[in-house]
């Protein structure tokens, strides 16, 4: 049976970083956490820092960080909160505040087994499906789409000098303004942790493949996206579209992509908990606002 493997803290870029704050041992109920000038708030940075834990498969820890949050009138709201919490009543039958750390943990356990066993289930049951050839045009999905709008819009003959891991930039950052403002990814698909950055791996293998063609118009996003997440992808190519390349290196190679384990998932956990903290917030607000970074 597959198990969700525990990784290493120490294989965090960030392990540093987590170590100053004290997250990395035990902490004791009544210690707060130390460099609190990055969160809005105590609550806020335990929400992260258990993201980061549920990420390295520490749920003990994990849980124990999210009890903490949830004793905090300003982050018991927020979205990672409530997703701990029904975890733990689907598979303990209790809310999050009236178990322990390492109940927390076990219903975070449950839930990451829970994914990795129906994966394992999905990939045997297609290995043992009949493969029927089938004549039918690919389906370009909305991370695509917007990929190749991307590419197409960044600017005139700058768009020959600007690099794929530019377009990887701007998906990240339309997925962040959309978490931070919906509390909704734009993309189902979670990035990957990259040697460079956020990498989107569907949409960087497509733009470098000899498949895409980028004097070909891109495809139309009528009836893809909704009114608001339109609005949105306009006001992200608006305000990080003419930023200079060495700019936008600098604001991906930020956290909080390096908080993940070198090519494993970034999630939209991890992402939508950052961008709450004042750092991560400034970016997401200019694109919001129409504003500079």
């Amino acid at each position: 049976m597959a198990t969700a493997t525990q990784k290493r803290l120490e294989d965090l870029p960030a392990f540093d970083y987590l170590e100053h704050w004290g997250c990395t041992g035990e902490i004791e109920d009544d210690v707060p956490l130390e460099g609190l000038d990055d969160f809005e708030g105590e609550g806020l940075a335990h929400v992260f820092v258990a993201s980061c834990f549920w990420q390295t498969r520490h749920f003990e820890q994990a849980g124990k960080h999210f009890l903490r949050a949830a004793q905090d009138p300003e982050s018991v709201s927020s979205t990672e909160v409530r997703v701990a919490d029904r975890y733990c009543r689907e598979h303990l039958g209790k809310a999050l505040t009236d178990l322990g750390p390492a109940e927390i943990g076990e219903a975070l356990r449950r839930q990451e087994q829970e994914v990795v066993n129906m994966r394992a289930a999905k990939g045997a049951a297609a290995a043992k499906r009949p493969r029927i050839p089938q004549k039918k045009e690919p389906s370009i999905s909305p991370q695509l789409r917007t990929a190749t709008l991307f590419f197409s819009r960044i600017g005139g003959e700058q768009s020959l000098t600007r690099t794929v891991d530019t377009v990887q930039a701007l998906l990240f950052y339309a997925d962040a303004v959309s978490l931070f403002a919906r509390s909704h990814p734009l993309f189902p698909e979670e990035p990957i942790s990259g040697k460079d950055g956020p990498v989107y791996k569907a949409s960087r293998d497509f733009l470098q493949s000899a498949d895409y063609d980028p004097q070909q118009p891109p495809p139309s996003l009528d009836g893809v996206f909704t009114s608001e997440e339109s609005e949105l992808l306009h006001k992200v190519l608006t305000v990080l579209g003419d930023v200079d390349e060495k700019k936008l290196e600098e604001l991906v190679k930020a956290k909080p992509w390096i908080f993940a384990i070198p090519g494993e998932l970034i999630s939209h956990a991890l992402m939508q908990a950052w961008f709450q903290c004042k750092h991560g917030r400034k970016v997401v607000e200019a694109v919001m606002e129409g504003g500079t970074v």
